[in-house]
């Protein structure tokens, strides 16, 4: 039976008590400490407190619980009901590393208590993405045919346009389609083929759960997101793909610092770049600055500069077509824009403006996403500068786009600089940014 929408019966709840959703966060804190558990930040609980009441997105048994207790409503007063949702999905964030893991066993239709919780380290080391023999059911869906060069093809065609789609559409757009066609491949795990094939295919499956993972991540899914990671670090390692397996891990540090784990996050990107000291000069370019912005975040910015640097001069190396396909997109112009980002979290503003608009100028169109976050930096530094009708400005184009892709992770840093700006609240510049970002509102 379909779940029920639960929106209207979260704002009945909230017009009922005159709350706003700063205040509903403050009652769920309460109840958090009182159970001894962590929520994450703010603008990350106003986005999903958002999606939950526009019915975008269905809150877990965790949340369900929390809700029901800040609210004082019983749960099936706010449409909340049993789910048989695994019991890793239901823990609290602080908790999402070692517990919040399913989907590749149940991808892979893969029982066990394996399947359900995978620690960093097993995320560093790998395990094989078939998971163990088993006979198939009658309802298997593993195909038994033969795999070869010519269908491989036609699976890395499809995992390229879905790149390009998730690029310009976002990931609200494509993440389903991203999913099945991981499924898709998991069916061909049996098949036979030669070893090479073999080690393509799961390659392949490496790929699109990489694109998966950073897909849930952009939605706001981070237990879904390290699922993903962790399939694709055991395929790449199965098909001894050692850049592959570094350019994940590298990217699984994204998902630790949405959780706010940064010192973990950081190290995950140092162990990615030992495992890729000898790769492509793309791919070393990518996961220095990879780890720049890791080192702003953690703030350290004498590393993040000294980063930046070891990506400019291993960029200088690259030579066109070089690198893996899955980095093709990854040029001079999107390195100007991860910099112009590292420069704004480090606070370097003599440097940062023409960085950023270089960005802008350059950055192909089509990568609305990537356009909307060095729009978001650039509105970041217009307001460290006092330029209060510029962040509007900016600002206002930055979410523009962010509403094109749906992107939790643009509207996320969108409420950030919002809420910065509410000392000039009665100006006539954020008055009508507020009614662009009315949903935002809290």
């Amino acid at each position: 039976m379909a779940e029920r929408p639960i929106g209207a019966n979260l704002k009945t709840a909230l017009e009922s008590k005159g709350w706003s959703y700063t205040r509903l966060i403050a009652e769920m804190r309460r109840v958090a400490a009182r159970e001894q558990v962590r929520l994450p930040a703010t603008q990350s609980l106003v986005v999903m407190l958002s999606r939950w009441c526009n019915d975008h997105e269905r809150p877990s048994q965790f949340y369900q619980s929390i809700l029901s207790t800040a609210l004082g409503r019983q749960p099936s007063a706010l449409g909340f009901v049993a789910s048989p949702e695994p019991a890793g999905q239901s823990a609290p964030p602080s908790r999402f590393v070692e517990d919040g893991i399913a989907a590749w066993g149940q991808l892979l239709s893969v029982g066990g208590a394996n399947s359900a919780t995978l620690s960093t380290a097993e995320l560093l080391s790998g395990a094989s993405w078939r998971g163990p023999q088993q006979e198939p059911s009658s309802g298997s869906l593993l195909w038994r045919g033969r795999v070869g060069t010519e269908l491989l093809d036609t699976l890395d065609a499809m995992t390229e346009g879905y790149r390009r789609l998730d690029r310009q559409l976002g990931a609200a757009s494509v993440f389903d389609d991203s999913t099945h066609h991981l499924q898709r491949i998991a069916t061909l795990k049996s098949a036979s083929m030669a070893t090479e094939n073999r080690r393509r295919l799961a390659a392949a499956a490496g790929e699109v759960a990489s694109l998966a993972a950073w897909q849930a991540l952009d939605l706001g899914r981070p237990g879904a997101a390290w699922s993903y990671y962790c399939l694709a670090t055991r395929a790449a390692r199965e098909a001894g793909h050692r850049e592959l397996h570094a350019y994940v891990v590298a990217e699984t540090s994204y998902v630790l610092l949405f959780g706010g784990q940064v010192r973990e996050a950081l190290s995950l990107v140092k162990r990615a770049r030992h495992l890729a000291r000898a790769a492509t000069p793309r791919l070393r370019a990518w996961l220095a600055a990879a780890h720049a912005e890791a080192s702003a975040i953690a703030g350290n910015a004498g590393d993040a500069l000294r980063a930046l640097d070891q990506a400019d001069e291993a960029f200088q190396q690259v030579e066109p077509g070089s690198g893996p396909s899955w980095l093709s997109y990854f040029n001079q112009a999107h390195l100007v824009r991860w910099k112009g980002h590292c420069l704004v979290l480090v606070g370097q503003p003599e440097t940062t403006l023409a960085v950023l608009q270089e960005a802008l100028d350059s950055v192909d169109a089509s990568f609305v996403r990537a356009r909307a976050g060095a729009l978001v930096d650039l509105a970041t530094l217009h307001l460290r500068q006092g330029e209060i009708d510029a962040t509007c400005n900016v600002l206002g184009q930055a979410f523009r786009l962010a509403n094109e892709t749906q992107s939790t992770k643009n509207q996320r840093r969108i409420i950030e600089v919002r809420r910065r700006l509410r000392p000039w609240n009665a100006t006539t510049a954020v008055r009508d940014l507020d009614e662009l970002l009315d949903w935002f509102a809290a």
